[in-house]
C-alpha cells in the first residue's frame, strides 16, 4: 500500500514494522527527544540505584493471569 498524501502521526502512534517512512524535505532522521546540555538525548532511568547501599540480595515477584492472589511464593 502506498499513500498519496502526507500523514501527520499523533504522539504515541504505532508504525508497522517494515514500513518505508519518507520524511519531508528528504530528511534522514528527526530528533524525537530534546537534547540536554551535554548533547545527549533522554535519560536512562533504569540505571538509577534500586537497592540501598550495603544490600546483599533482592527478589522480584512477577504475577500474571486473572487470579493474582493464587500466586505461590515458593
Amino acid at each position: 500500500m502506498k499513500l498519496n498524501q502526507q500523514v501527520a502521526l499523533k504522539k504515541g502512534a504505532l508504525v508497522p514494522s517494515e514500513t518505508d517512512v519518507v520524511l519531508p524535505g528528504g530528511a534522514v532522521m528527526v530528533d524525537l527527544r530534546p537534547r540536554d546540555g551535554d548533547d545527549a538525548q533522554g535519560r536512562m532511568l533504569a540505571l538509577a540505584p534500586m537497592l540501598a547501599a550495603g544490600s546483599q540480595s533482592w527478589d522480584l515477584r512477577l504475577v500474571a493471569g486473572a487470579d493474582t492472589s493464587a500466586a505461590d511464593n515458593r
